[in-house]
This record gives C-alpha cells, structure tokens and sequence, in this order.
C-alpha cells in the first residue's frame, strides 16, 4: 500500500529523524510502499517551496493512507493537512470518485490531544466557549476520526 508521511522536515533534529526512519522502515518491512519527505521530497527547492509543494501533493494523491507524526512546532504539517483535507474532500463527491479518499492515522496521539487539550485551556482563559475551538490539530483529529473506516 503507497502511505504518505506528514512528519517534521525543516529543523527535524537527529533524534527526530531517526525516529521517523525508524517509523518508515516498520512500515516498508511489511511491504508498504512509504513517501518520507526527508528521503524523497528534495528539499533544496530553488522555487522557494513551489515545487516541495508539487511533490507532496502528487504523492498524497497516490497514497491511500496518510500517516502523521504530529509536531505542534512543524511549519510544512498545515500545508501539507490542507492537501490531505482538500483531496479527501473531492473524494466524497461523485465527480470526483477517481480522486478517492485517503485513511488519515495520527502515530502520536497523545500530542495531538495535548495540544488540543492546550488550546482549549487558552480559549477558556481568554473566555472563548472551549466548543468553538478551531485549529488545525482539531481539524487532523476530525480527519482521522471520519476516515477510520475507509
């Protein structure tokens, strides 16, 4: 199965690299054909971003499932969530069947619900209802909830 990962490129430390390529080669033992940004997306784009942006969109459209290793501090995951959110989106409609839809899993849960547990608790603070708390680690947490099943 082609997955594509979301994971922490740009300022990605050692361990956190490490990490990931630990992730990737799991999934590839098992015979999972696996997009890791810091293998093959090139990074040194003289675009400034245009083309990164090109690669992972083509290759979040190949995949069926999108992986994430959710990191707060990650400046490419929105971009990157978008993608994911807007083909999943086509998916749904009947003009757009071929473009499908993808399986989102959060491989760090715990992160994600801290974070939202975060924002919440900034939003009470500065009395906003916690209900209408909006952020894109509550949008990646709806994504993977409603694409569970596909």
């Amino acid at each position: 199965m082609k997955i594509f990962l979301i994971c922490k490129v740009g300022g990605a430390s050692e361990e956190e690299i490490g990490k990931q390529m630990a992730y990737v080669e799991s999934l590839e033992s098992m015979g999972h054909k696996v997009h890791w940004p810091h293998r093959d997306t090139k990074q040194n784009d003289p675009r400034r971003g245009t083309r990164i942006c090109q690669t992972t969109f083509w290759a979040i459209f190949g995949a069926k499932e999108v992986h994430v290793i959710y990191d707060p501090t990650s400046e490419g995951f929105v971009a990157d969530m978008m993608m994911t959110f807007a083909l999943n989106e086509l998916g749904k409609h009947k003009f757009f069947r071929l473009v499908g839809q993808r399986r989102i899993i959060i491989v760090n849960p715990e992160v994600v619900d801290r974070k939202i547990k975060e924002e919440m608790e900034q939003q009470i603070k500065n009395g906003i209802d916690p209900r209408f708390t909006k952020s894109y680690t509550v949008v990646l947490k709806n994504l993977a909830d409603e694409t569970a099943n596909i």
